[in-house]
């Protein structure tokens, strides 16, 4: 069994969502009604139980959205994984880091609620270089950022788990389906 490429009833209608809010938002936080009806099963059979839904918008300026982030905050409360879907396929990836090769930053205060940016020495490569591949189930502690075509934007949704299960558990728990 695997998961399907496209997990929404209407990707269409999801992405318009941007064009609702603010330019500034880069993610919409969204409930599993956006999910295909098979999509919910595969996961709710798998003893798992979706807490949200991230829909992202990275702009790729320069090929890289800058800098490498974390999500949630690395220091203290984080969350530890994600089930992700790319919603678009103009080229756009996702370059994974080695966080010991790395210094956490904050840019201000109320960014530590939510993200953390990392500084790597001038020249570091990458462990992973994730292109176009869905879905994917991903460590969102592995610094990270977007690369692709200037000027575009990278669209994909990152399923949450409630409790916030490690890597290692989810995987388990859906080892019998493609990621």
């Amino acid at each position: 069994m695997q998961f399907p490429i496209n997990p929404l009833y209407n990707i269409d209608y999801v992405l318009n969502l941007f064009d609702l809010v603010s330019t500034k938002d880069q993610s919409l936080n969204l409930d599993d009604s956006i999910l295909k009806l098979e999509v919910k099963n595969l996961i709710n059979n798998s003893d798992l139980i979706v807490e949200k839904i991230n829909v992202w918008r990275w702009s790729v300026d320069n090929q890289k959205s800058e800098p490498p982030h974390t999500d949630g905050n690395y220091r203290g409360s984080k969350r530890l994984v994600g089930l992700n879907w790319v919603l678009d396929d103009n080229n756009t990836g996702v370059e994974f880091y080695d966080a010991t090769h790395g210094t956490a930053q904050f840019k201000k205060e109320t960014d530590k609620k939510h993200y953390t940016n990392w500084q790597f020495p001038i020249g570091t490569i990458p462990l992973v270089v994730w292109n176009n591949k869905i879905p994917s189930l991903i460590n969102t502690q592995m610094p990270h950022h977007i690369v692709g075509p200037n000027g575009t934007f990278r669209h994909s949704m990152t399923i949450k788990f409630l409790g916030n299960p490690s890597y290692p558990v989810v995987l388990e728990k859906l080892h019998n389906f493609v990621l």
